[in-house]
């Protein structure tokens, strides 16, 4: 069970979509996904069987890239996470002194998340 006890279970809505993405390793390589859905949180992806895709990555689809992580594989099916761009949490804690007190955990995850017009420009 996870530490907020959804069981590995996403919390954003899905969105079926077949959009179609690249995932990217650390090196640069890169292989072809079928995104299955999507939501706020993360995706359920689709590879060949054999495909191996490392633990944490890059995905892009279309004009957006986030880093993403494995939670689960089965087969072909991979769910995975969102992670928080370290870009991003920079962001987010530079505005501190402006908020006059410490990024609270939500605005934190907040700006981990793709913004709601990546799933406009795959559903579009």
């Amino acid at each position: 069970m996870s530490k907020n006890g959804t069981h590995g279970r996403r919390l954003g809505h899905r969105t079926p979509t077949q959009a179609r993405a690249r995932v990217y390793d650390s090196g640069g390589r890169s292989v072809e996904v079928a995104i299955k859905d999507l939501s706020p949180t993360g995706a359920r992806l689709m590879v060949a069987a054999e495909t191996a895709i490392p633990r944490q990555f890059k995905i892009r689809f279309g004009e957006y890239e986030a880093r993403g992580e494995i939670v689960w594989r089965k087969g072909p099916d991979l769910g995975i996470r969102f992670v928080q761009p370290d870009e991003e949490e920079g962001r987010v804690r530079a505005r501190e002194p402006q908020l006059g007190k410490k990024a609270s955990i939500d605005e934190l995850r907040s700006a981990a998340r793709p913004r709601r017009g990546m799933l406009r420009f795959l559903l579009g």
